[in-house]
């Protein structure tokens, strides 16, 4: 009813997919200290090599106004790729400083078929 009385189409479009992931492995390495502390505990009971990150929560303190105290900002990234952060100029910002550092959505990496390969070797 929406689509043909509102926006006088006969039915909703499809709705775009995203198809990249956000690669949140990195947060694993030592220059994520926040991560590598508590990877280090848990790694003492827990096989780290056959988990991957896949929900990460950071909280940025941004200085917007001098004169205030720095706004807190809370930033969910979930795998494959939602991301809590908008698109305004502040959300935006901090878009660019996680792409800096590695953090960003790519495309999905091509499933590799070893089945073929080792029938061919074999």
């Amino acid at each position: 009813m929406f689509a043909t009385t509102i926006l006088k189409l006969p039915e909703l479009p499809p709705d775009p997919k995203d198809e990249r992931v956000y690669d949140l492995n990195p947060l694993r390495q030592q220059g994520f200290e926040f991560v590598y502390d508590l990877l280090a505990q848990l790694g003492t009971a827990v096989p780290l090599h056959l988990y991957h990150v896949t929900q990460v929560e950071l909280v940025a303190s941004v200085i917007t106004d001098a004169s205030k105290p720095p706004k807190r900002v809370t930033i969910r990234i979930t795998h494959p790729n939602p991301c809590s952060l908008k698109y305004d100029d502040l959300d935006l910002s901090l878009r660019d400083m996680l792409h800096a550092s590695g953090i960003k959505p790519k495309a999905p990496a091509e499933p590799t078929d070893t089945t073929d390969v080792a029938q061919e070797a074999g």
